[in-house]
């Protein structure tokens, strides 16, 4: 695929490559790849593998040291990087909230420049809170008192009203009982359904079934691409 456009491509990318300098290890080189709307992608390996490093390449918040990531066939620069981040996730394990109540970290985005001239849809946000079975009042719960699974959703509907166009999941719901669990999958897949993405880290065999369409399997810094999950 190198230099060859796709329109079709949500984000597309070649030649990435990630290693520490420092130290040598290679997490991963030189792969090509492409992820189109309504693709649901599981990204497998082994502990430590390095597949949270390759989400945070793919969101450009580790520098890489080879290779070109684009979004909808336009190169990622500093210049852009912004945005694509607002429209590519990195949605963490451990979910980074401040002071404040649910409410004020889910519109805390809202308070940058490049969100500013957005629109807020308070009606979407009650939407996904009712998907998730949760009450009005969720929103004004401080964020201190928030179990582990509750900062995970909180962390997720921040995300969500962002409006992304690929989430980048690395264990979303790995807090979360088994009942919430099902009810933050039902949610994506009908937010993928629309013409969305996601790449999604799992060390749940039952979530990985229902969750992955295919793999991306990392072993011994090269990474392979199949359908059998």
């Amino acid at each position: 695929m190198t230099g060859v456009e796709d329109t079709n491509a949500l984000v597309r990318f070649e030649g990435l490559s990630r290693y520490d300098t420092l130290s040598g290890r290679v997490f991963f080189k030189s792969f090509s790849q492409a992820i189109y709307p309504n693709d649901r992608i599981l990204l497998d390996g082994a502990s430590g593998a390095g597949k949270s490093v390759f989400l945070r390449t793919l969101a450009f918040l580790d520098q890489m040291q080879e290779g070109v990531i684009y979004f909808k066939n336009e190169a990622i620069t500093p210049k852009n990087v912004i945005y694509y981040r607002s429209q590519v996730a990195y949605v963490h394990q451990q979910a980074i909230l401040f002071e404040g109540t649910v409410e004020e970290n889910i519109y805390l985005p809202w308070q940058l420049k490049i969100h500013q001239g957005k629109v807020f849809d308070q009606s979407q946000l009650m939407t996904y809170l009712s998907c998730l079975e949760k009450p009005a009042d969720f929103l004004k719960k401080s964020s201190k008192t928030l179990s582990g699974g509750e900062q995970q959703i909180c962390h997720l509907l921040r995300t969500l009203m962002l409006n992304p166009s690929v989430l980048l999941l690395d264990e979303p719901t790995s807090a979360l009982d088994a009942e919430a669990v099902i009810l933050v999958e039902n949610l994506l897949n009908h937010w993928c359904h629309q013409d969305k993405a996601w790449v999604w880290v799992s060390h749940d065999q039952g979530q990985k079934q229902r969750v992955g369409q295919q793999q991306w399997r990392i072993d011994q810094a090269n990474i392979t691409v199949g359908n059998n999950i």
